[in-house]
């Protein structure tokens, strides 16, 4: 494994760090419904995408989350409990 021979200065850590930015995010308007969505991507409004619609795409706030899937399908605790460790919005 390579290890740096040499402390880097301050300077050129910071100097190398200034290029490592976020990119902006790109924003288009629905032709359907005129809501601000990014492109090549199903609205979030009406859940168009080039003409049709993807009513199952949408995003529910658990979408990937195996314990309330679990939950959800009759395995044990409450839906409840579950807002309340992981939060209704939080991503997990």
């Amino acid at each position: 494994m390579a290890v740096p021979k040499r402390k880097m200065s301050r300077s050129n850590t910071r100097s190398r760090r200034a290029n490592w930015k976020a990119t902006v995010v790109g924003v288009t308007t629905c032709p359907q419904c005129k809501a601000p969505t990014q492109p090549h991507m199903a609205c979030p409004s009406c859940g168009t995408y080039k003409g049709r619609r993807y009513e199952a795409a949408e995003r529910t706030e658990h979408q990937g989350c195996r314990r309330f899937n679990q939950m959800a399908a009759g395995g044990d605790g409450d839906k409840a409990a579950h807002h309340a460790v992981y939060g209704a919005f939080r991503q997990h």
